[in-house]
């Protein structure tokens, strides 16, 4: 009934159906991609002005940082306080809390 030569033709076919589908499909695959990348290129271009201008507001308009007070908050944790004083006393700090609080605000 079903001889080597059909076996063979019928798997040849099959694997050329499958890589026919698989090229296809990566075509397909391309275009949306490159679709996409289309989109978001001209979403970013078209907000780029509005979202950077956001960001230097939030930039020009934070608060004073933790370096303009000479320690930096992360410093103070792990037992680093123990090791530092107050800037305006000279004086040892008391606790993690009261190093991250002069870090943080200056006080």
């Amino acid at each position: 009934m079903w001889g080597s030569q059909h076996t063979q033709r019928l798997w040849t076919a099959l694997k050329a159906r499958i890589q026919e589908e698989l090229g296809a499909a990566m075509v397909e695959y391309t275009v949306i991609a490159a679709a996409l990348a289309i989109a978001v290129i001209g979403g970013l271009s078209f907000l780029g002005g509005a979202v950077g201008g956001s960001f230097t507001d939030v930039v020009i308009n934070a608060p004073l940082s933790q370096a303009d007070y000479g320690i930096n908050p992360h410093a103070c944790k792990l037992g680093g306080w123990t090791g530092m004083n107050h800037p305006g006393t000279g004086q040892p700090f008391n606790n993690q809390g009261d190093c991250i609080q002069y870090a943080n605000t200056g006080i």
